[in-house]
């Protein structure tokens, strides 16, 4: 298993209460780390690869879900875990009805926010 790791910053810069400048940053993550979770990436199943994210970057951790079943899977195994990763989706306004229901089934399932 390999993975590609990235820090995302993005802040507004606001006057008078209105964003008059929006700036996103992606900045890649230090290669000798990135080695080091790959090598542990390899030894670990996903739940534990999850959890040393989770230790890793603490309030930091991101998983974003498009809400279909293989990421149905994963923010299973964040929620049913207890694991310090925010949850996020990407809310168009022209999703599927069914989309919308499997979000608010999984928030009442799980009790937990998932970030819109």
């Amino acid at each position: 298993m390999s993975f590609r790791w990235y820090f995302e910053f993005s802040f507004d810069i606001c006057r008078q209460d209105k964003v008059i400048v929006h700036i996103k940053q992606i900045t890649m993550v230090d290669q000798n780390l990135v080695s080091d979770l790959n090598k542990r990436a390899d030894a670990a199943n996903l739940v534990e690869m999850l959890k040393n994210v989770a230790k890793q970057f603490p309030g930091k951790a991101v998983f974003t879900t498009s809400l279909g079943i293989e990421d149905q899977v994963i923010t299973d195994m964040i929620f049913f875990n207890n694991l310090d990763i925010k949850v996020v989706t990407l809310d168009t306004g022209r999703l599927f009805e069914e989309t919308y229901k499997v979000l608010n089934r999984t928030i009442e399932k799980y009790g937990k926010q998932i970030g819109l």
